[in-house]
């Protein structure tokens, strides 16, 4: 082997190892880059969990307020019952009443 062809496999080897520190700095960014996004995944998921945490929270609390509010709905008419049946029971009696008290006269 000549000196001119070493020192054209030499020159050829040099541009492919620059072409690849080239290509391996690249692929450096490449991975910082896909690094950053999973820490960013990674953190967007914890808020996701916090975020599910939450609602289900809020979930059981309407919960207990729609229970609370259903009851509260229903107390009226209970009372509103019980009120009618006693104004239909003083009436009644108060019927029976003037009745004795006309047959007593």
């Amino acid at each position: 082997m000549t000196d001119e062809e070493l020192e054209h496999r030499l020159t050829a080897v040099e541009n492919r190892a620059q072409s690849n520190t080239h290509r391996l700095d690249e692929l450096g960014k490449l991975t910082d880059a896909v690094n950053g996004m999973n820490t960013n995944i990674k953190l967007t998921i914890q808020q996701l969990e916090n975020t599910n945490k939450s609602l289900e929270i809020v979930t059981a609390q309407n919960k207990k307020q729609d229970d609370r509010l259903t009851a509260l709905e229903k107390a009226p008419g209970t009372f509103g019952n019980k009120l009618w049946w006693a104004v239909i029971a003083a009436l009644v009696s108060g019927l029976v009443a003037y009745e004795l008290t006309m047959l007593l006269h």
